[in-house]
């Protein structure tokens, strides 16, 4: 009988400009897709690139001819421009080992798109509680008591 614990992984990424808006992320560990809903790549459009790039940003309405515009401020950078909230994920439990956890983009349509992250991650989970002995009978005229393995963890091997 042995232990393997088990734990979740968060991971939290700034969303890829090359994602287009609408996109989202599925999380995938090893190659193999984790359950789970997708997370959307910009929630509400915001931190997808606004009004501090493109003609906004620049030009008139930005740093170049008409000075300092909606490139600059309120307008360039957060719910407008860039400043995305991270995007944040959580893998189902893994067992303890190594894995490669990818988070990849999609086009809304579900396509694959460019703007995928990787990262490697160890799982080294805390685990519950084991069997534990419990008494179970006793014999007075012997003087014997007989004590059984409780209900076994989750985590137990032989559970």
């Amino acid at each position: 009988m042995g232990i393997t614990a088990r734990a979740q992984v968060d991971v939290g990424f700034s969303a890829s400009q090359d994602v287009p808006l609408g996109g989202f992320y599925r999380l995938f560990a090893d190659g193999a897709a984790l359950a789970g809903l997708p997370s959307p790549a910009f929630v509400g459009g915001v931190g997808k690139v606004g009004d501090g790039h493109g003609r906004d940003g620049y030009g008139p309405d930005g740093f170049g001819e008409g000075g300092p515009g909606d490139g600059a401020g309120f307008d360039g950078y957060g719910p407008d421009g860039i400043g995305a909230p991270a995007v944040s994920m959580r893998t189902a439990e893994l067992a303890d080992a190594a894995y490669s956890l990818q988070a990849v983009a999609y086009d809304p349509a579900g396509n694959a798109a460019a703007g995928s992250a990787s990262v490697a991650a160890v799982v080294h989970g805390t685990p519950r509680r084991p069997g534990w002995p419990e008494p179970s009978e006793y014999d007075p005229a012997t003087d014997r008591l007989t004590i059984t393995l409780g209900e076994l963890s989750a985590d137990d091997d032989d559970a």
